[in-house]
């Protein structure tokens, strides 16, 4: 399918995601492995990653979740680990199990999978068992189906999460060798994904959260919704926080649980509904729930200071899915301070595989916080296996 333009000055064709030929090589960084492995796939590309170290189990784990993902795609690694190699194949979607490291956050692999499954051959349900529902550095399940799934949604795609157990670990205990949280992820498949088009950021006026548990006392939660509640009401009154404790006991045979401990996550709501600003954090050994709760608040307020509609936490996804959308103009406000992946997309990926160019323009008004807003064409990514409507 040739790629349509309304501009007159775009004559550049490209291909929908199933007849592109496969003739061009390109080399990935390693800092970004996930979206070089994502870009060449819907780009056809053949990919040559070479990493300053061994992958890790997750970067091995997620190989393995774009090779269950599609068909014919095709993976070489050498001795030592430090070099990847794929040839891309089609993306199948369709229902299946995913078994998750627990060295991420189960939001690792379901970023992946809002770019992908919209250009899936079938609507994508995906179960991602042994996995860590809610992770230190990585989108946990609360942020995903408050804050994810309504951004992908402005671009045409249906999605839904489910959570059937839930699983944290804080950053500080990377010795877990197993998790047993379990989420089921459905993902509809599109033609070509809307072009983005926000409002805008408007004013805070209230925050939601939950404080949650695993095989952890209930005081703790507890003492956290509590200690929130009383930062946050000095700034604005409408504050919400609810506790989700899970403490069922572990089995005789289960002397270290997997998964056991109690975190955070922040979520704000603006006047306009235009911008959800998001924050999570897990308790560190030994940390009390007020210094967690001061923590998380600590890290939401300075969210709320970089501005923009769109937090650092889903930077990357939406830019990534501006770059591949229909030709029509997308626009989006981020804050003053982009994530380096986000960076890096805008500057390198999506040029050079998809030859999208973005505009970047510091805002300032009287009525906003400053921003950053963000421009493009996309690309107009055609899924040729779903039929136009």
């Amino acid at each position: 399918m040739n790629r349509k333009s309304s501009t007159k000055n775009v004559s550049q064709r490209l291909p929908s995601v199933e007849t592109r030929n496969n003739t061009e090589h390109i080399s990935g960084d390693s800092q970004f492995f996930r979206y070089e492995i994502i870009a060449a796939l819907l780009g056809n590309k053949n990919l040559d990653i070479r990493l300053s170290d061994s992958l890790s189990p997750a970067q091995i784990n997620f190989v393995r979740f774009i090779d269950r993902l599609t068909d014919g795609t095709h993976f070489e690694v050498s001795p030592d680990s430090r070099r990847l190699q794929m040839s891309p194949g089609v993306i199948i979607g369709g229902t299946f199990t995913h078994q998750c490291v627990p060295q991420r956050g189960v939001g690792y692999w379901i970023e992946a999978a809002c770019i992908l499954c919209p250009f899936a051959k079938k609507p994508s349900e995906i179960s991602f068992a042994q996995c860590v529902t809610n992770r230190s550095g990585d989108v946990g399940y609360d942020i995903i189906r408050t804050v994810t799934l309504p951004i992908i949604k402005k671009f045409g795609i249906e999605g839904t999460v489910q959570l059937k157990k839930r699983c944290c670990m804080s950053r500080d205990l990377e010795n877990l060798e197993e998790a047993d949280g379990l989420v089921v992820f459905s993902l509809s498949n599109v033609r070509v994904l809307d072009e983005f088009q926000p409002v805008p950021a408007g004013f805070i006026k209230r925050v939601r959260g939950i404080a949650y548990g695993v095989r952890v006392a209930p005081d703790l939660c507890n003492q956290t919704a509590t200690s929130t509640k009383g930062i946050l009401l000095k700034l604005l009154p409408d504050v919400y926080i609810l506790t989700d404790i899970d403490n069922k006991k572990a089995s005789q045979e289960e002397r270290k649980p997997p998964g056991a401990g109690y975190g955070l996550c922040l979520i704000t709501e603006s006047t306009t509904r235009g911008a959800a600003y998001s924050a999570e954090e897990l308790a560190a050994p030994l940390e009390s729930p007020e210094d967690l709760a001061m923590r998380c608040v600590n890290q939401l307020l300075k969210e709320i200071q970089i501005g923009g509609a769109i937090d650092r936490n889903h930077q990357a996804m939406c830019a990534f899915l501006m770059g591949l959308a229909n030709d029509m103009p997308s626009r989006a406000f981020f804050g003053t301070e982009l994530s380096a992946a986000s960076r890096y997309l805008i500057e390198h990926i999506l040029p050079n595989i998809f030859h999208v160019k973005f505009m970047k323009r510091s805002m300032i008004s009287e009525s906003e916080s400053p921003h950053l807003e963000v421009t493009c064409i996309g690309a107009r990514l055609v899924n040729s296996f779903k039929q136009s409507s």
